[in-house]
């Protein structure tokens, strides 16, 4: 099997998990668990290939300097989670993306 899969480009990788986990595994046969953990891996690999990229510099602090300005626009006291608070005691709703109800708080 080894043989057939470095032929084909693949490599093996172990994963050890705990008995539990296993049995949990076990459950489910119908699920192609290496298809799962490639998946896991590969997305894995793209959010730290992201995290590592060189940062452009430029950007970064045109960036800094954006929200500086922005920052320096309001009075500094106003507080996100207040203005939530504040929405939901008048009544505030909003709309379920995935189903477009009003929900009523």
């Amino acid at each position: 099997m080894t043989d057939q899969l470095r032929r084909i480009g693949l490599k093996v990788v172990r994963l050890t998990v705990d008995e539990e986990t296993k049995a949990q595994m076990d459950l489910y046969k119908d699920v192609n668990w290496s298809e799962v953990l490639r998946r896991v891996v590969q997305s894995r690999v793209e959010v730290e290939t992201r995290l590592r990229a060189k940062m452009d510099r430029a950007r970064a602090l045109k960036a800094a300097k954006d929200m500086e300005r922005l920052r320096a626009k309001t009075s500094g006291k106003w507080s996100g989670a207040d203005a939530i608070v504040r929405w939901r005691e008048q009544g505030g709703s909003y709309r379920c993306s995935n189903r477009g109800k009003v929900v009523q708080h």
